[in-house]
Formats: structure tokens, C-alpha cells, sequence
């Protein structure tokens, strides 16, 4: 057996990945920055503040699996390529939305590319890396996650850094009393 090149721009392509899953864990964190002011400005009532921010989450939810199964027909390439133009065209769509409906339209959008992304994006690594340098590339993968999940966990309501009911440090125990 011949061995396999490696692909000469594939840590190129790994920091386009991990690039991609920022965009994808920050996307959160901004919303919930964002949304009280959006509130204001697009005159949202309360119901569809909640769909601003859960028809991302849903349609990204209930498609992610369905998103594998196309990556491994048409490509796994192919499908990410996809994901991300869908995901930037939710983006431009949400941007330039004149009224809460199209922006939690342009969210549903923006879930559909984050579905296409999230699971290809693990899934490209063993075409671009050999077994010697997979591990590594690897774990080059989970820091966007993890620190996406630590910046959303402190930007959503009422649990912010600014607020004393705040879930994003851990809870303080009582001093033991002191034997005097």
C-alpha cells in the first residue's frame, strides 16, 4: 500500500473548521447580548423573543442527524461548503431584517446551516489528517466549543456576571464557624 500524501493546506483547513464552530458557539452568546436591544427596536413582544432564540435551536436540533446522513450521500465537503453559505446567508438575512418575523425566520435559516456544519466539521478531520497527526487536530477542535459553552452560559438571563443570582460561577458555601 502507498502512503497518502497529506494535504498540504489541511492545517488551513483546520483553522477554517475551528473558525467555523466560533461562529457557530458565539453566535448564541451575541443573541442574548443583543436581544433586549433588538426587543426595543423591533418592537418584539415577549413570545417572540423566545423564538428568536429557540428557532435557531430547534430546526439546528431536529436536523443535525438528517445532516450526517447528507454529508455521507453528497459530501461530506460538499455539505459543509453548503452549511456555510447557508448559515452566512441566515446571517445577511437576519442583519437586513426590517421586523421580528423575518429575523426569527433568518434564525431558522442560520439553524439549518449550523445543523450542516456542527456534524461535518468533526467529520472532515480523517480525510485531511493521517493517523500520526489526527489526535492533534483533534483536539484542536473541542477549545471553540468549550469556551463558546462558558461564554453563553454567562451571557443568558438573569444568570449574567452582573447579576447576584449569576449561574455561572459555582455556588458559595457557608464558612464553617470557628471554634473560639
Amino acid at each position: 500500500m502507498v502512503p497518502s500524501t497529506p494535504h498540504p493546506r489541511r492545517w488551513w483547513a483546520l483553522g477554517a473548521l475551528v473558525a467555523s464552530m466560533l461562529v457557530l458557539a458565539f453566535d448564541s452568546t451575541i443573541l442574548n447580548v443583543a436581544l433586549p436591544t433588538m426587543a426595543v427596536q423591533l418592537g418584539a413582544t415577549t413570545g417572540q423573543q423566545q423564538w428568536v432564540a429557540d428557532a435557531y435551536v430547534v430546526v439546528f436540533a431536529a436536523l443535525m442527524l438528517p445532516a450526517g446522513l447528507l454529508g455521507d450521500r453528497f459530501g461530506r465537503r460538499r455539505m459543509l461548503i453548503a452549511g456555510l453559505g447557508v448559515f452566512l446567508a441566515g446571517s445577511v438575512l437576519g442583519a437586513l431584517a426590517g421586523d421580528v418575523n423575518a429575523v426569527i425566520a433568518a434564525r431558522a435559516v442560520m439553524g439549518v446551516g449550523a445543523a450542516l456544519i456542527m456534524p461535518l466539521s468533526p467529520a472532515v478531520l480523517p480525510a485531511l489528517f493521517g493517523p500520526d497527526e489526527r489526535g492533534k487536530a483533534v483536539g484542536m477542535t473541542p477549545p471553540p466549543r468549550s469556551a463558546s459553552a462558558s461564554a453563553s452560559c454567562c451571557s443568558r438571563r438573569p444568570g449574567t456576571l452582573r447579576d447576584p443570582r449569576s449561574t455561572c460561577s459555582p455556588p458559595r458555601s457557608p464558612r464553617p464557624a470557628s471554634a473560639s
